[in-house]
């Protein structure tokens, strides 16, 4: 079990940094206006359902562009808890916030990870994959 003031300083600090973070790239886009600012996220933020509301306000106290911030997440991590995962990215899509699968391909979906599973499950398929690749 995790200690809630664990919880709470975890989203305190990276509501902090991303604030932090949004209105900086914020300044340089004066200069650079198609910066954007990608930021990982922790699967443990993920799958909490308070921190889109902490985007959202953020977004809004910044006034920074959602279609400028790219939030990464692992894919390890969005199969940690992929229903509510997928609701919040849902949500993060919704303000307009982008949303990337960071490390795509070396977690669930990876080829090494579908033959092992296929192996494990169904030979004739395995010989068949072998040949291919």
């Amino acid at each position: 079990m995790v200690d809630g003031r664990y919880v709470s300083k975890q989203i305190e600090i990276t509501t902090w940094v991303l604030k932090e973070a949004c209105q900086q790239v914020k300044q340089w886009q004066h200069h650079f206006p198609t910066l954007k600012l990608a930021v990982n996220l922790s699967p443990f933020l993920l799958n909490r359902k308070q921190f889109v509301t902490h985007v959202k306000n953020i977004l809004q106290e910044t006034q920074f562009p959602p279609t400028y911030l790219i939030l990464e997440i692992t894919e390890s991590g969005l199969m940690e808890n992929i229903e509510t995962g997928k609701h919040v990215l849902t949500q993060l899509k919704q303000l307009g916030v982008q949303v990337a699968i960071d490390d795509f391909g070396t977690g669930f979906s990876s080829l090494a990870y579908k033959i092992r599973f296929v192996k494990a499950r169904d030979f004739s398929r395995w010989d068949e994959m072998k040949q291919k690749y």
